[in-house]
C-alpha cells in the first residue's frame, strides 16, 4: 500500500534538499543550526535519494510491523526524521 509511494516521495524530498544545498550559504544559515548537519551529508553525498528510498522502506516496515506507529502521525514524523537524517 504505501510501498507503491517511497520512489516519488524519496525523490521529491531528495530534490528539496538539493534545492536547499544548492541555495547561497547566506540562505543556509536561516534554516538553523539543527539542520545543518543533514544539509552537510546531503552536500557530501553521505545522504542521497537511494539513502532516503532505502530509510523509507525501513520505517514503511516498521509502521507494520507496529500498527500503533500508524495512528500517531507526530510520532511517525519524529521517527522517520531521525531514521533519515540522524541514524
Amino acid at each position: 500500500m504505501l510501498y507503491r509511494y517511497i520512489p516519488d516521495v524519496s525523490r521529491a524530498i531528495y530534490e528539496v534538499l538539493e534545492l536547499m544545498v544548492s541555495g547561497h550559504k547566506s540562505k543556509r544559515q536561516r534554516y538553523g543550526v539543527e539542520y545543518q548537519e543533514m544539509l552537510d551529508k546531503v552536500a557530501g553525498r553521505e545522504v542521497t535519494e537511494a539513502t532516503i528510498k532505502q530509510k523509507l522502506t525501513q520505517h514503511v516496515q516498521q509502521v507494520f510491523l507496529h500498527p500503533s506507529l500508524f495512528l500517531d502521525l507526530s510520532i511517525c514524523w519524529k521517527i522517520s526524521w531521525e531514521v533519515l537524517f540522524i541514524n
